[in-house]
Order: structure tokens, then C-alpha cells, then sequence
């Protein structure tokens, strides 16, 4: 392939990244979804022809994904890498389905479960981690974000991340948690301040905080059963 080949090929493949960045795959063709895909196993080929190649053989997207290993390297085009991936995909969504399954059956609708919850978090955490619950209606669990981790005695809030996780996950509202690995679970001054930033930023997308759960070892302190931080949560 020549050098401006190439350079075509690499600008394709980026603006197909872009878009997807972008728009995730609304508008995506079930060609230009595998072609994507397979941008990640065949560095330096056009993949347009090999995802067609794909849809042919096996007749839809859900028939390439349900394709065994030996009949996807029968595809002109595929290499072991490429069977490798594509067969991934269909073990990648059962274990998601799965995940999400047994998330939504952890329901945080009392301090004592939020504290269990947040306290199992950190088992073996030696750096500070801060996470943020996203909660449906009923209070159920849809997903655990990491937000940051850095070192011993200190942890940044993304407020672009957890806005992001919490329109993607659709949730109604969010708890936040993060540890002191060699401290005491009470609040710092940034600790309450983290606080104030997340639940105002929330406040704009119509999306409640419910909590800031601090946790050490095995103790754990929820800021909005403190009657001093309760204001917080209002």
C-alpha cells in the first residue's frame, strides 16, 4: 500500500471515530458498525469491502455476531485476529447483560444498604477512589462510575464524567463515595465542597445527589444522615 493510500485510509478511519465520538452509532449502516470493528484487528486495510464480504455470508449483524470462530476465518478477508474479535463481541454482550442484571437488583433505598454498598467498594483500595452511584426511580443501582483515583489523601471530581454517566445511564439521581485509606471516614473541608460543586451541577439537569459516603476500612460516614451536612442534599 502506498503512502497515499495510506493517508487516506487513516482519514476515513478517523473521521468514521469522530463521528462515532460524536453520535455513537446513530446513522451507522450494519457495514460501517463492522467496518469499524474491524478497524481494530486489520490495521492496514480497508475494511469496507471485508464487513460487506461479512454481511453477505452470514445474512444480518446479529448472524456475523452469532458466527463460530471456523466459519467467520472461511470469509474472504478475515484473519484469525479479526474471528478472534468479532466472536468477543457476542461473549462481551452476555457478560454485560449479566452485569447490569445483577445491578439492578442492588436497591439503595436505606443508609444501611448505601453504607454496605459503598463500604464493599474499597475492600483493598489502597488509593483514594471516587465513585458515583447512578440511581433509577426506584432507587435501584444502573451503574458504578470510577470518577478519579490518585494517591493516599487525594481524589478529583469530573464533573464532565459524572454528567455524562448520568445522561447515558439515564438516572434520576446519583450517591457519591470515595474513600481515606489511611485517615478516619469523617469529611475534609474538600470533601464538602466536592459536595456542594456535584449537587449544584445536578441540580441544573433536574438530577438530585442523595448522598456523599465517605468510607475507611470497615466505618463509613453518610453526609446526608449528618444533620450538620443534611443542607447539602436539599
Amino acid at each position: 500500500m502506498g503512502e497515499k493510500e495510506k493517508s487516506i485510509h487513516s482519514g476515513h478511519r478517523e473521521r468514521v471515530r469522530d463521528t462515532y465520538r460524536k453520535t455513537g452509532f446513530d446513522g451507522f449502516s450494519d457495514v460501517t458498525i463492522l467496518e469499524m470493528l474491524l478497524f481494530y484487528s486489520i490495521p492496514r486495510k480497508d475494511t469496507n469491502e471485508i464487513a460487506h464480504n461479512l454481511l453477505s455470508e452470514f445474512g444480518s449483524l446479529s448472524g456475523v455476531f452469532d458466527a463460530s470462530y471456523d466459519m467467520l476465518l472461511k470469509v474472504n478477508g478475515i484473519t484469525g485476529n479479526s474471528a478472534t474479535l468479532i466472536t468477543m463481541m457476542r461473549g462481551l454482550f452476555n457478560v454485560y447483560e449479566s452485569n447490569k442484571a445483577e445491578l439492578s437488583k442492588v436497591v439503595l433505598d436505606s443508609g444501611k444498604k448505601t453504607s454496605e454498598y459503598c463500604v464493599s467498594r474499597f475492600i483493598g483500595k489502597t488509593n483514594e477512589h471516587l465513585y458515583a452511584l447512578m440511581l433509577d426511580n426506584n432507587l435501584s443501582l444502573i451503574n458504578c462510575v470510577l470518577i478519579s483515583s490518585g494517591s493516599p489523601n487525594t481524589s478529583t471530581v469530573d464533573l464532565r464524567r459524572i454528567i455524562e454517566q448520568v445522561v447515558s445511564s439515564n438516572a434520576t439521581s446519583v450517591i457519591l463515595t470515595h474513600n481515606h485509606p489511611s485517615g478516619v471516614a469523617a469529611p475534609s473541608t474538600d470533601d464538602i465542597n466536592t459536595t456542594k460543586i456535584v449537587a449544584n451541577a445536578l441540580k441544573y439537569i433536574n438530577v438530585r445527589l442523595l448522598d456523599h459516603v465517605i468510607v475507611s476500612g470497615r466505618d463509613s460516614v453518610s453526609l446526608a444522615s449528618s444533620g450538620k451536612f443534611r443542607f447539602l442534599f436539599r
